[in-house]
């Protein structure tokens, strides 16, 4: 072993600095679903009751709900999702 990192120094570190997969796994289950409910305020839908249903799958359902509007609810928008402001 190194004696610059001995068994008592890598139990130290073991113990001070957090797991950082747990770390990367709850970003992710944050931000991905995150970035999907934006998508939806920000996507005009064909019906009305379609934007609300997306919300409720995607928060209650975090990975199946993106999984689904990724497959399902984009395909499912109108065509003029961008606001575009009146030149004039």
């Amino acid at each position: 072993m190194n004696a610059f990192f001995n068994s008592e120094s890598v139990v130290f570190l073991q113990a001070v600095m957090p797991n950082y997969e747990y770390l990367m796994f709850g970003i992710i289950y944050i931000l991905i679903p995150l970035v999907a409910v934006i998508d939806i305020f920000k996507s005009r839908f064909k019906w009305v009751l379609q934007k609300p249903v997306w919300l409720f799958v995607v928060i209650t359902m975090p990975v199946v709900g993106v999984v689904l509007y990724a497959m399902a609810g984009r395909n499912s928008r109108s065509l003029h999702t961008s606001r575009t402001a009146a030149v004039g």
